[in-house]
């Protein structure tokens, strides 16, 4: 019977460990009179997701098919691939911040172009939170296919 007991001891001490610091978190989180509060937009900050996230405010396969330069050395060596570039979308719609996040093994070509093109896109629509616009990051893969 002391078994027992020893391990309902444990089992409860278990379960206030796991739930505890959920309840304490989530009484934290909330006011007197049971509403969530809101975080405010923060100016500096880029967003990951938001109300309305940043999108193109053109045709964007049109634009990427008419601007990319395919490098003649990838071209040359059949290098065929998508590369996976991130930007932050500013407030006004500019681009800023290009990086890859996923290249072509061996056709750092193909990157630099994909950089170049994400670089000079026009503007897009601006992320918005609460009706503000926000910056937000974005993530394109920008395909290079021998025809």
């Amino acid at each position: 019977m002391k078994k027992n007991a020893g391990m309902r001891n444990v089992f409860v001490f278990f379960f206030l460990l796991l739930f505890l610091p959920l309840a304490l978190s989530a009484q934290n989180g909330a006011s007197g009179t049971g509403t969530i509060k809101v975080k405010k937009p923060d100016d500096d900050e880029a967003y990951g997701v938001a109300d309305q996230k940043a999108e193109p405010a053109y045709n964007f396969r049109a634009y990427l098919a008419k601007h990319i330069n395919y490098p003649d050395s990838c071209k040359s060596k059949k290098q065929e691939g998508a590369v996976i570039i991130e930007f932050i979308v500013e407030k006004d719609g500019s681009i800023t911040n290009a990086v890859v996040l996923r290249g072509v093994a061996g056709a750092v070509e193909l990157e630099q172009e994909a950089l170049r093109v994400a670089r000079t896109m026009l503007p897009w629509k601006p992320a918005m939170m609460q009706g503000v616009p926000v910056r937000m990051y974005a993530t394109i893969p920008i395909s290079f296919r021998l025809r």
